[in-house]
């Protein structure tokens, strides 16, 4: 069975059927693996795709979210986002990820991972899937293709995950009232 929903006009599919899903433990978050293709059950694919929803509603009402979702509406690609436990990642779909192990639904550009239970720091979980969000702009804005920005993310993560704090994830922080992060992780 395969049910999806897309957000943000389209540009935003939240991801039910994958291979990489090892496990779905719901107490806390989903296990985001490469290895195995488990049977998730309906209702909490339901229960993600309506916290990805209200994570979006979230983002759009800050105004520095909203330039966010207006730049990531722009750059004319498609990302699934499936769960993850802890955190979040973006990987663009390219032949060196595909080589590590991700899988890519077709007519998608790439894949985020989100926990929409846990946050950083004190930020609540929605930033981290706004920071995300972010990488797929960063990507777009790079001039460079998904491959090269995968090679170039693999030889200066640092650089450009401060980058990305710095467009995407301060500007969101700040109008919380929240100290944005000046390292990373």
């Amino acid at each position: 069975m395969t049910i999806g929903r897309t957000f943000l006009n389209g540009k935003l599919l939240v991801g039910y059927k994958r291979t990489n899903i090892e496990s779905w433990l719901y107490d806390g978050a989903p296990i985001l693996s490469k290895v195995s293709t488990p049977d998730v059950p309906t209702d909490k694919f339901l229960e993600f795709r309506k916290q990805v929803g209200n994570a979006i509603r979230e983002i759009n009402t800050n105004s520095a979210g909203k330039d966010l979702v207006a730049a990531y509406q722009n750059i004319g690609q498609v990302y699934e986002v499936v769960p993850s436990c802890g955190g979040g990642f973006f990987v663009p779909a390219c032949d060196a990820a595909r080589g590590a192990g991700y899988e890519f639904v077709d007519g998608c550009d790439g894949v985020i991972s989100w926990d929409p239970v846990t946050g950083f720091k004190d930020f609540p979980a929605w930033v981290v899937l706004a920071h995300e969000l972010g990488h797929a702009i960063q990507l777009h804005t790079s001039g460079k293709s998904a491959q090269g920005w995968f090679n170039e993310y693999g030889l200066n993560q640092q650089a450009i995950e401060l980058d990305n704090i710095r467009r995407h994830e301060t500007p969101i922080v700040q109008t919380l009232g929240l100290t944005p992060r000046t390292t990373y992780p």
